[in-house]
């Protein structure tokens, strides 16, 4: 069984953004979507649905992360340029998320700068 999680990380690999509008799923991609990521979203959709509605405040991982990410914005005067929001102050590492310091597994995922919980915090922050 495919989880949502990686369902997504998939997707995001295959070039494919997912936005949710009212009630509806959305997606955009650059090269069209094969036969197994459609047929996975057409299955997945109800679950996809609610899990990008608010991942934050279902997945512990994403949670602590958002939160973190809530008060950087939170702190910024009126008209001040978007920061790179971190999770947590960590020194940078060879191979680490630049927002939380996790080791990133960029041969599968081509991910250079972020793990895929941290992703998810940056564009549950934003969208809202």
């Amino acid at each position: 069984m495919t989880t949502i999680a990686a369902l997504l990380a998939e997707l995001s690999a295959a070039g494919v953004e997912l936005r949710v509008v009212g009630e509806r799923l959305h997606y955009r991609s650059r090269s069209g979507l094969t036969g197994g990521l459609r047929a996975a979203l057409e299955e997945h959709k109800n679950a996809l649905l609610q899990y990008l509605g608010r991942p934050g405040e279902r997945e512990p991982e994403i949670a602590w992360r958002v939160t973190a990410m809530r008060a950087q914005l939170a702190a910024l005067p009126t008209g001040t340029p978007l920061p790179f929001l971190i999770a947590r102050p960590t020194p940078r590492t060879q191979g680490g998320c630049l927002s939380c310091g996790a080791p990133l597994q960029q041969a599968a995922t081509g991910v250079t700068a972020r793990c895929h919980p941290c992703l998810l915090a940056v564009w549950q922050v934003l969208k809202e």
